[in-house]
Parts: structure tokens; C-alpha cells; sequence
């Protein structure tokens, strides 16, 4: 009976063990397929992108060694050289002289024009005639006094002057042509050529004809080979030689006609800087006046006289003699009293650079009675034309 029960418990040990063998292996079979399930799936998925790291995530650098520091000091800069005071200012200095020279010279100019005695000539109502200079300074005229002309603004004047010339056109004292680059031109009503514009071909201008008057004959020629340049081959415009005091023939009819109308008058007549160079202004203002139409017609002057203040009036006395001399006119006669004396009808008159530079606007009224109405009337007009402004 021992031994049996002794064979009984060793063979349930035996059963005992298989069974724990057989546990022990399902489980690893089990553990074997999920580890392979576990593999495929994890090979089934997307490889992760490794994270870049953050900026501030600090990267480990290896430290630089440190460098030994030497104990002596720097050597000290040299010192600064001494500038001299005037140093980056002699050019202002030297415009500073410059210009006190040339305000010194000027100064004395004047000093000695206003203590100068003025002599007969200059001062006297009857001044020698000097338009004979004119045929001397022809060619180098222009050179002369163009840059005067344009700092001085008189060049910017001559141009609106001649822009408001229109119909037919008479210009005497014309000179070297000094107007011509401004006139508004129109030529179409004698041979079909006028003003070419971008748009629309010709332009119908306001100067219909063009007479011009000079009694230089030198003069005359410079301001024809301008006009030739400006306008080659173009006929209808006169060229006469002669005194402007004279008669001068009226406009043409046509651009065969040298005679012109003699019942016609001008639409516009102007002069620019040439009362001081003729030998009787007053009666070279009412011969222009015979010449424009009454009433609508306009004589259109620009010249150049006496001034508002006595000092500058002394100043043109003293050098008016030597001015007459160079450039062949009196540049301090009495605008005011000529115009009154001529018997035109004032319609503007407008004074620059200190009263010597004049604008004047006349016209011959319809009727020229002689009581003294009109008189004063002009009178009037040219006192408070010469009151306004002070340049």
C-alpha cells in the first residue's frame, strides 16, 4: 500500500509538472504572437520625423581658452594737433571779401556819381541825338546786354509786352529784333504758313501782319537775319528803314503790298527802349498815335527814364552823358512829362527797379478836344500809376 500510494504521488507529480509545462508554453506562444503582431503593426506605421530642437534649447560649445591678460597698460594716443581757428572758413571768408570789395567799389561809384556836377548835355531839356551809335554796336549789341536784361527781369517784360500784340502789328525802334522769339505769329492769311502745333497742324496766331521801323540800318539787319532764321522763305513782313517820327506807311493789304493802306491803321504798335534814343519823343509818340486805330488800337512801350527818388535821379544825371556815349541813348529823360506832352489817352503804366524801368499802355481817344479835361485826366493817371509799389 506505501509503495502504491508512493507511485500514485510521483505519477501526480508528473501530471503536476506537464501541466505547468504546457502553462509555461502557451504563454510563450501567446507572448511570441503578440510580439510579432506587435512588430507588424509597428512596421505598418509612418516613421516619426525626429523634433527639431528648440531655440531655446541652449547647444552645449566647447569654451574658448582663456587669454592671459597683460598687466601693462596701453601706451596713451598722442595728442591731438592744435587746428587754427579759421581753418574750414577761409572760403566764407573769402566770399565775405569778396563781396565787401565789390559793395565797397559799388559805393564808391555811386559816392562819386551823386557828388558829380551833370553836365549841360545831361541836364538840359535838348540832348544831342546819339542814335548814329547804333550802327557802331550793331553786331555785338546783343552780347551786351543780354545778361543784364535777364537778371534784371526785363527780358521776362519784352515777352509779355510782344505776347499781347495782335492783328496787324507795327514795331518801331525794333533794333536787333530783341521781340521778335515772342510774338505770336499767324502768316496764314498771306501764304499759308503759321505756327505748327503737335495737334491740329497749323495754329492760327494773333499777328497778322508785321511792319518793322528802325533808323539804323545796321540794326535792321541783324533783327531781318533773326527773323529769316526763325522763318525761312516766309514773305508779308516789312522791313523799312527810316525815322519813326516821320510818316510810315499804314499795314499791307496782301504779302505783295510794300506800300501799304494808307487808309488802314495798326491794331498794335510797339516800341521798346527807344524814347531815350530819339532826337524828339514827344513828337515820336503823336506820330505813332496817327498810326494806331483810334480808340480800340493800343501803343504798347516799354522803356527805361527818370526814377522815383532824387538820389537815383542824380545818379542817371551824372552818367547819363557817358551811357548815351556807349549804347546811343538818354536814360534819364521824363517819361510822365512826354507821355503828357504827346496828347495819347493813359490807359496803364506800370514803374520797376525803382521807378526807371516803365510799362506803358496808351491809346488814341476817338476825339482829341484841346480844353483841359483830358489833360488832367492824364495827368492823374500817370501820378497814380507811379504811386504804386516802391521797386
Amino acid at each position: 500500500m506505501e509503495i502504491i500510494r508512493k507511485r500514485m504521488m510521483h505519477t501526480g507529480l508528473r501530471v503536476n509538472r506537464l501541466r505547468c509545462l504546457n502553462k509555461v508554453n502557451r504563454s510563450s506562444d501567446l507572448f511570441r504572437h503578440s510580439i510579432s503582431t506587435t512588430t507588424v503593426r509597428t512596421a505598418k506605421q509612418k516613421p516619426q520625423i525626429p523634433k527639431k530642437p528648440s531655440r531655446s534649447q541652449q547647444q552645449y560649445k566647447t569654451p574658448s581658452p582663456r587669454q592671459v591678460l597683460d598687466p601693462t597698460p596701453p601706451p596713451s594716443p598722442p595728442p591731438a594737433a592744435k587746428q587754427h581757428p579759421l581753418r574750414g572758413r577761409k572760403f566764407a571768408l573769402l566770399g565775405s571779401s569778396i563781396a565787401a570789395l565789390i559793395f565797397a567799389g559799388y559805393s564808391s561809384y555811386l559816392f562819386v556819381l551823386l557828388n558829380k556836377e551833370p553836365t549841360e548835355s545831361s541836364s538840359s531839356k535838348i540832348q544831342a541825338d546819339v542814335s548814329s551809335r547804333y550802327d557802331t554796336i550793331a553786331s555785338t549789341f546783343d552780347s551786351e546786354v543780354d545778361w543784364t536784361e535777364w537778371s534784371m527781369g526785363i527780358t521776362k517784360m519784352r515777352k509779355h509786352l510782344a505776347q499781347e500784340a495782335h492783328g496787324d502789328v507795327l514795331e518801331v525802334s525794333i533794333g536787333t529784333g530783341r521781340n521778335l522769339e515772342y510774338y505770336d505769329w499767324d502768316f496764314k492769311g498771306f501764304n499759308g504758313v503759321g505756327k505748327l502745333q503737335k495737334v491740329g497742324g497749323i495754329k492760327k496766331g494773333k499777328v497778322k501782319s508785321f511792319t518793322a521801323v528802325d533808323k539804323s540800318g545796321e540794326m535792321l539787319e541783324v533783327a531781318h537775319e533773326k527773323f529769316s532764321t526763325m522763318f525761312p522763305g516766309v514773305l508779308g513782313v516789312r522791313w523799312i528803314i527810316q525815322d519813326a517820327s516821320e510818316k510810315i506807311p499804314g499795314p499791307p493789304r496782301n504779302a505783295n503790298e510794300t506800300s501799304g493802306n494808307k487808309d488802314a491803321k495798326y491794331d498794335t504798335v510797339i516800341q521798346t527802349m527807344g524814347l531815350c534814343s530819339a532826337a524828339d519823343p514827344v513828337g515820336l509818340l503823336k506820330n505813332l498815335g496817327e498810326c494806331v486805330k483810334e480808340d480800340e488800337g493800343r501803343i504798347l512801350l516799354l522803356e527805361h527814364g527818370r526814377a522815383k527818388w532824387d538820389w537815383l535821379n542824380r545818379a542817371l544825371d551824372n552818367s547819363a552823358e557817358g551811357h548815351a556815349k556807349l549804347f546811343g541813348c538818354w536814360w534819364n529823360r521824363d517819361l510822365g512829362k512826354i507821355v503828357e506832352e504827346s496828347g495819347l489817352e493813359v490807359v496803364n503804366i506800370k514803374r520797376r527797379h525803382g521807378g526807371t524801368t516803365w510799362r506803358i499802355e496808351l491809346k488814341k481817344p476817338k476825339a482829341t478836344p484841346k480844353d483841359s479835361g483830358v489833360k488832367v485826366a492824364t495827368e492823374e493817371k500817370i501820378q497814380d500809376a507811379t504811386k504804386k509799389g516802391w521797386w
